[in-house]
């Protein structure tokens, strides 16, 4: 039998969020006419963001980690150089505002009670500890 991994786990059920009447999610894409390459960079800031929200909640909010320092800090300086490389395609990425000052030295100050964030982190988390219950 194949070892589970965070990567090979089945697909995680969609959730319906509530959301208050006249509030948007803040991480609600835009429509986007960009190049391929355009699309690429777009694609990657979103990831980066997107990793250092579950991360920074799992550290701040729920006592955890699942990655090193070292890989955080990582993908942090990967972050803040392609937002200052490509501040037009940055602008149009889901959290653009919590985003356009970060300087990757902390996440705690990021929308870490976005639902979509909480939910994440929480099922990567649950998921680890299914991964380390069935591995001992």
């Amino acid at each position: 039998m194949a070892q589970k991994t965070l990567f090979n786990m089945p697909a995680k059920p969609q959730k319906k969020v509530q959301v208050k009447k006249n509030q948007e999610p803040i991480h609600k894409p835009q429509p986007l006419h960009l190049s391929q390459e355009d699309q690429k960079i777009y694609e990657l800031i979103n990831r980066r963001r997107r990793q250092m929200l579950v991360h920074s909640c799992l550290y701040y909010r729920m006592n955890e980690n699942l990655i090193t320092d070292q890989q955080f800090d990582q993908w942090g300086r990967e972050l803040v150089k392609l937002q200052a490389q490509y501040p037009e395609i940055a602008a149009k990425v889901p959290y653009a505002e919590a985003f356009s000052d970060w300087d990757a030295s902390t996440g705690f100050h990021l929308p870490l009670d976005d639902p979509w964030v909480t939910g994440t982190a929480s099922y990567l988390l649950r998921i680890s500890r299914e991964i380390k219950e069935e591995s001992e």
